[in-house]
């Protein structure tokens, strides 16, 4: 996927606008580039004075008169959108807001033309990187913009020579998490020793994170848990239930397995030739100590001896 770039004006910047003049309500913040905000509701002002105050955000611009815009078609016409927000995070990264009240079709089809933009430009790797999210209601934006800029460590070992099997649970592993809500931003590197996948960087999805980060571990470790006692359709979707049986299903491949993301692991150990799969969350402490000795996720067994010995877990039988 390649950027397509304005022949005339390739890149723009804040500091290129012209003063102008309105009638409009505006406001005054310290951490935008520009002198004022209009602000076209109560709402807008609410949204611009919560970026403002963010401890994440170190400067922030409304879209007005940037001409900041993503073209998209809907229903066979090529129409603009120019999203509400463009804000620098203190992460360094680059976030779009739209704010918007009611959804529908059209404007979900805008989000999809700006998740492509957001792609293209980061695939680029000259301007950053950029993600996007939708406030829907005033009080949902403090939390977007916090995990907006929060990221998770994680770790995948497979205790196999054959890299098709591993590649699998790589594939299935990045999808598995993708449909509970995180995305990978930084793909990591693979070695072999046996194989494993290090230093991958995962961030809440867009479309997820008014969710509060903790709600969508606890999701991701519960589907775990109802595919191994076969609660289907109860609690968790179908579609979500096939990305957690093609995760479990390449895991069951491969003897020993460990999948670290953050505070939640998986565990696969075979122990005198049964295998136990154990899904964990875990404590601040045991994250600081498999931090502290990094040599325990490459090694599913004296992992799971650790997470034995270090709280209480959850086995799956």
């Amino acid at each position: 996927m390649t950027p397509v770039f304005d022949k005339e004006n390739p890149i723009r910047s804040s500091g290129d606008i012209r003063t102008w003049w309105t009638s409009k309500p505006n406001e005054s913040f310290e951490r935008t580039h520009i002198n004022f905000v209009v602000v076209d509701s109560k709402w807008e002002y609410l949204e611009a004075k919560t970026i403002n105050e963010s401890p994440v955000v170190k400067s922030f611009v409304k879209n007005d008169h940037l001409n900041f815009v993503v073209y998209y078609n809907f229903q066979g016409v090529v129409r603009r959108f120019f999203p509400d927000f463009l804000i620098k995070l203190t992460t360094g990264e680059n976030l779009i807001i739209e704010t918007k009240g009611q959804d529908n079709e059209q404007n979900k089809t805008k989000r999809a033309y700006l998740d492509e933009w957001c792609r293209a430009i980061n695939q680029h790797g000259g301007f950053g990187l950029w993600s996007w999210a939708v406030s829907f209601d005033p009080n949902d934006l403090g939390l977007i913009l916090q995990n907006s800029a929060l990221s998770f460590s994680g770790h995948i070992f497979a205790d196999t020579d054959d890299y098709s099997k591993a590649e699998s649970l790589f594939n299935t592993t990045k999808a598995f998490f993708e449909t509970f809500g995180f995305e990978i931003s930084e793909e990591g590197k693979i070695k072999q020793g046996s194989w494993f996948n290090e230093k991958v960087v995962y961030k809440i999805r867009n479309v997820f994170r008014s969710k509060e980060a903790k709600e969508l571990f606890d999701k991701t470790k519960r589907a775990i848990e109802l595919q191994q006692i076969e609660k289907h359709q109860s609690e968790v979707n179908r579609n979500n239930m096939e990305a957690v049986a093609a995760f479990l299903n390449s895991v069951k491949e491969i003897p020993n397995v460990a999948v670290v993301m953050d505070s939640l692991i998986v565990i696969k150990a075979t122990v005198d030739g049964v295998p136990q799969l154990v899904v964990h969350k875990m404590t601040t402490e045991q994250v600081i100590a498999v931090e502290r000795n990094p040599a325990l996720k490459n090694n599913p067994l004296e992992l799971l001896w650790h997470i034995n010995n270090g709280g209480d877990n959850n086995r799956l039988n």
